[in-house]
């Protein structure tokens, strides 16, 4: 991999799927983290209101971590997830801003103004055991939780590539007995 010139969020080595990082650890739901505040929250319309920026409760995040600008935080709010990445974190001021504004405002629902939910992906220092990976882009670099007799190196490593991951053209008609495989 050239320097930087691949960007991937799924990796394969010798067949098995090497998951992200993430913080909080533990299966999705059972441990979630609650973004603070969202700044300019008041003047924000239901759906309008997009954020490139939130406040977040001490220890959620760290400035000192060693690859930040890695870091991607996956909001769950409304009835999407915006995948947000970072390019700031300031711990004096507990300030995260993103490399883009969300897709709708950060809250629950539409209705509420509770700010929404959300966890931590591709952090280095959350790598751990050997079915985890990590996109390093600005080093250009992919690193494995697998121990030292089992590398990268050691076999075969994909990352995956869809162009389209599903399509469905033609008349109003459930689809049924569809299969994936390769």
């Amino acid at each position: 991999m050239k320097a930087g010139s691949w960007w991937f969020r799924d990796l394969y080595v010798n067949g098995v799927r090497c998951e992200r990082p993430r913080i909080p650890g533990g299966p999705l739901g059972n441990q979630l983290l609650t973004i603070r505040s969202i700044p300019d929250l008041s003047s924000m319309r239901a759906t309008v209101g997009r954020a490139d920026e939130v406040e977040f409760a001490p220890g959620d995040l760290n400035a000192s971590w060693t690859n930040p600008t890695d870091v991607e935080v996956v909001v769950l709010h409304m009835w999407v997830e915006s995948r947000l990445p970072v390019t700031s974190i300031d711990g004096g001021s507990k300030i995260v801003t993103f490399g883009k504004r969300s897709v709708f405002r950060l809250t629950q629902s539409t209705t509420s103004l509770d700010p929404a939910h959300y966890y931590v992906e591709n952090v280095f220092s959350a790598l751990n055991g050997p079915a985890s990976s990590i996109r390093t882009g600005s080093r250009g670099s992919s690193t494995t939780g697998r121990g030292p007799s089992e590398q990268i190196g050691d076999g075969p490593g994909h990352r995956a590539r869809l162009a389209q991951s599903r399509a469905r053209r033609g008349q109003e008609r459930p689809v049924s007995n569809l299969t994936f495989a390769g």
